[in-house]
């Protein structure tokens, strides 16, 4: 929770950031998480505090980079409807991870087994943020030289 309330002192940091900088801090955020899947084997302790703090920065990140993006995009895209797709894909996210993880343990699958799918996943998740990142990174560039 002690991390979940610096929300108010992170968000104004990022204020001036570009939003593709944004991104690149999330793909180095994914990375961690995918790295911290192996102190699961060691402490299960330490695990659960580095993944939620991991967590708890992602969720911020997020909301900044929602801000970000809709300041970005705010003549392209209505953002009501942006709005509603985001919050139906975050929850739909949520309701899918819940469901699995409830598959998961009914069916008896190891956590290392579920850890070692879901690095294949972030891994996956890594190279479109990363191809999200380059474009981002572009369109700045260009918005920035057609000024």
């Amino acid at each position: 929770m002690l991390l979940g309330a610096t929300d108010g002192l992170i968000q104004p940091l990022f204020k001036r950031m570009k939003i593709y900088n944004i991104y690149l801090f999330v793909i180095i955020l994914d990375i961690i998480q995918v790295i911290s899947y192996s102190l699961s084997m060691y402490d299960m302790v330490v695990f659960t505090y580095v993944i939620l703090s991991i967590f708890t920065l992602q969720a911020i990140t997020f909301e900044i980079s929602r801000i970000h993006t809709v300041d970005f995009m705010k003549n392209e895209i209505d953002i009501k409807d942006y709005l509603m797709l985001r919050s139906f894909f975050v929850s739909a996210a949520i309701i899918g991870g819940a469901v699995t993880a409830m598959i998961f343990d009914y069916l008896g699958i190891r956590l290392l087994n579920m850890l070692i799918f879901l690095a294949v996943l972030g891994i996956f998740a890594v190279f479109i943020e990363y191809k999200l990142y380059k474009k981002f990174k572009i369109a700045f560039a260009n918005l920035q030289f057609d000024s």
